[in-house]
């Protein structure tokens, strides 16, 4: 080819997202329900009204959503609604990201249209199972042990959401191991070594 490139996905720091206990009581959070986390902006593409209506069909589920944006209005209304007393819109610094992902039980992420979502590997990072809308593209970022589904089919979301509330404990490992792979020092090594060889060709 005439022009040298090569595919390096982005990075995430795993030292900041990682495993952890969380603190529900922090965010206000209950203790005895299944948290399911969105983290998102409050556009129209991805999709959290969907997200909303389709945990409030699952009667032990608290729904979180990390984001702000011009549908806050819309999104408070529809959970005043639908989940009256199980749902919680928080906006927050990117330093206490980690926690809150160590808080919930299991990450949706409904967008169609993302070209390469971080949250998807933040949310590994810390162990969390992940529903999210099947596509080639974020199976080549989480693989295919996670729970993506047709998310226009409201059935198939609460049901990938329902078992994933019953992944075991050692595919969280697994998810841990795949999040690494896109820690910055090896996101940083792929770099370094495509410059190198670049300037070598050019040396030459």
């Amino acid at each position: 080819t005439r022009w040298r490139c090569q595919l390096i996905p982005n990075g995430i720091d795993c030292e900041h997202f990682k495993q952890g206990k969380g603190q529900r009581d922090a965010f206000g959070l209950p203790a005895d329900k299944l948290v399911v986390l969105m983290v998102s902006a409050l556009i129209p593409s991805k999709r959290v009204e969907v997200g909303i209506k389709a945990v409030s069909q699952i009667s032990n589920a608290h729904l979180v959503v990390a984001g702000d944006g011009p549908l806050r209005q819309e999104i408070e209304l529809a959970a005043v609604k639908l989940m009256t007393g199980r749902f919680t819109l928080l906006s927050m610094p990117a330093e206490r990201m980690p926690i809150l992902y160590q808080s919930a039980d299991i990450f949706l992420h409904l967008s169609k249209e993302e070209a390469f979502g971080n949250v998807f590997l933040e949310a590994m990072a810390c162990g969390l199972p992940i529903v999210a809308h099947d596509s080639s593209r974020l199976r080549w970022i989480v693989g295919d042990g996670e729970y993506l589904v047709d998310t226009n089919d409201q059935a198939d979301v609460i049901a990938a959401i329902s078992a994933a509330a019953s992944s075991p404990f050692e595919k969280r490992q697994q998810r841990i191991a795949r999040a690494s792979l896109y820690s910055w020092a090896k996101v940083g090594n792929m770099y370094r070594d495509f410059l190198r060889e670049v300037v070598k060709k050019y040396r030459n």
